[in-house]
């Protein structure tokens, strides 16, 4: 169940960071614009003040956005190493099911 559990927290964090980034720039004092790979330009978020000045929403947001960040690679570090374990300690076929075909006989 921890593989599974693992999975979902990384899928909502690729959710979470994209749209806590998006809220950074939007309430961002330099006005930054949103590009969606360069080819076209996402519009600020608005309506997120609730009361708030633009600059704690910020702050608030960027520190979500770093937590975010540093929980991606814990995770996918515990990730990596679950895989290794499964490979090298248990001796399963877990790493093999993860990787490409590299061809006949060429097992790992």
């Amino acid at each position: 169940w921890s593989a599974e559990a693992t999975h979902w927290v990384l899928y909502a964090i690729m959710l979470a960071m994209p749209l806590s980034g998006w809220i950074i720039v939007s309430h961002s004092a330099y006005n930054i614009p949103t590009l969606y790979f360069g080819l076209f330009e996402i519009p600020h978020l608005s309506g997120l003040d609730l009361g708030y000045a633009k600059k704690q929403i910020e702050q608030a947001a960027h520190l979500f956005h770093e937590l975010l960040a540093f929980s991606a690679c814990g995770l996918i570090a515990l990730h990596a190493g679950a895989a290794l374990r499964h490979h090298f300690i248990l001796k399963d076929t877990v790493l093999r099911r993860m990787l490409p075909k590299f061809g006949k006989g060429n097992d790992l």
